[in-house]
């Protein structure tokens, strides 16, 4: 059966997906810390330390994320519409 949807045809920049990598490592260490220090930590100690872990980790994910977008590149033209 052929689909009635057009197609997207694009790339990814190879270049920026392996330098998203090390991005996505440095994020994910600091996170990993944060949650072990709220696992040794006790009463309002440990919330705050968890939140701050759940922060990190929130960042780094929206951030992977966001520049995976970003990395796929698409190629084509827009027209310009005048209403008039």
């Amino acid at each position: 059966m052929i689909s009635s949807f057009p197609t997207m045809i694009g790339y990814y920049d190879y270049r920026l997906v392996t330098l998203s990598i090390p991005i996505l490592i440095l994020g994910a260490y600091p996170a990993r810390d944060l949650y072990e220090r709220a696992s040794d930590s006790r009463g309002r100690a440990w919330l705050i330390w968890l939140v701050c872990g759940a922060t990190v980790d929130g960042i780094s994910t929206w951030l992977c994320g966001t520049s995976g977008c970003r990395l796929f590149l698409v190629a084509f033209s827009q027209r310009k519409r005048v209403l008039r």
